[in-house]
C-alpha cells in the first residue's frame, strides 16, 4: 500500500486482528521519514459485541485520531462512505468497508 499522510506524519499502514477476528490498522512511520517504524496512530477499535463482516473495521476518529478517516479515503484504504455507525461510550464510530487493495494487503499480513 502507499504511503498515508496522517496529520504531520508520513506514515505506512500495518494490518493485523484483534482477538475476536476483526481487523485492526495501525499507523507506522514511513521507511523514509524521520521516526521509520515507530507507531504513530492505531487507526481502528475493537468492539466485540458487534458484528463485522469480514472486510470491515471500526474506525477511531476522534481526538488524537481525528482526520484518520480522510486519510484512510485519500490513501485507498477504506471505502469513502461508512457502512453504518456504532455508538462507543459518547462518540459514533463509523464502520467502513477495506477496500480491494486493502482487503488483499491485510489478507497477506493477517492469515
Amino acid at each position: 500500500m502507499k504511503n498515508i499522510q496522517f496529520a504531520d506524519y508520513n506514515t505506512t499502514i500495518q494490518f493485523a486482528r484483534y482477538n475476536t477476528g476483526q481487523i485492526a490498522m495501525q499507523l507506522i512511520g514511513a521507511l523514509e521519514s524521520e521516526y521509520p517504524g515507530q507507531p504513530i496512530a492505531r487507526a481502528t477499535i475493537n468492539v466485540p459485541e458487534e458484528t463485522l463482516a469480514a472486510d470491515e473495521t471500526i474506525i477511531k476518529d476522534w481526538a488524537e485520531n481525528t482526520g484518520i478517516e480522510t486519510a484512510l479515503i485519500a490513501a485507498g484504504v477504506i471505502e469513502e462512505e461508512p457502512v453504518r455507525h456504532v455508538m462507543i461510550g459518547h462518540v459514533f464510530a463509523g464502520v467502513f468497508r477495506l477496500t480491494p487493495s486493502a482487503i488483499q494487503a491485510a489478507s497477506q499480513t493477517t492469515n
